[in-house]
């Protein structure tokens, strides 16, 4: 236990703990930087099939007043989910649930942004 004391203790030991600190917090908080969030690989993985799940979503609510958005949304994340099952052969897992709803809101807002969302197909024009 002496030996222990001493050498934790000795002027060495504590100037590399105390020059390595810095460094592990830089190492650390590029680390955070670069971690991606779950949901965000779910949405590239799945990205065409968000994309027609909100068009989908979009067309079979009807356009009435009021407020649709919840439905159209959950809509789009019943068609996500369908989907999902179909290609991985279960059910979402609940985590796997909340990345694709998290999916969802980002296609949405990425057609928003876009300007694809809401515009209208020529006539004649399939969006198949």
């Amino acid at each position: 236990m002496e030996l222990l004391k001493a050498v934790l203790g000795s002027p060495a030991v504590t100037g590399a703990v105390v020059t390595s600190i810095p460094t592990l917090a830089v190492a650390a908080l590029v680390w955070l930087l670069n971690r991606k969030p779950a949901w965000l690989a779910a949405y590239h993985q799945y990205k065409g099939y968000v994309f027609q799940a909100i068009e989908w979503a979009e067309k079979i609510v009807p356009a009435v007043p009021g407020n649709r958005h919840i439905d159209k949304f959950e809509a789009a994340l019943n068609r996500l989910k369908h989907v999902f099952t179909r290609l991985e052969g279960r059910l979402p897992t609940p985590a796997e649930a909340q990345c694709l709803e998290q999916a969802i809101e980002y296609g949405h807002a990425e057609l928003e942004r876009t300007g694809v969302l809401g515009v209208k197909m020529l006539p004649g024009k399939d969006a198949a």
